[in-house]
């Protein structure tokens, strides 16, 4: 079950802001949720945290077989970073 705004009860979508940070935000574009607090009050809600590549990209791969893309390249797309060989630096 997701999460629901305090608010107006809406669903909370994650909201990718930088490559390592997301914010939990309200689905309801009339709502202020979580505008409404600062940035600690968000930290200590659990509403603004660290997030990694896995955590954004592999859910995807749903969209991306519903879309029609070619599944050897959707798991290219998402395959975990130590799957990639790292070459060393000439």
């Amino acid at each position: 079950m997701s999460e629901a705004c305090p608010l107006c009860f809406s669903p909370l979508i994650q909201q990718v802001l930088q490559p390592t940070k997301a914010l939990k935000t309200c689905t309801n574009e009339s709502c202020v949720f979580p505008f409404n607090l600062n940035t600690a009050e968000l930290s200590a809600q659990g509403l603004l945290y660290t997030v990694n590549d896995d955590a954004i990209v592999a859910p995807m791969l749903p969209q991306m077989e519903a879309a029609g893309v070619d599944p050897r390249l959707a798991y290219f797309i998402v395959r975990p970073d130590d799957d990639i060989h790292q070459h060393p630096q000439i």
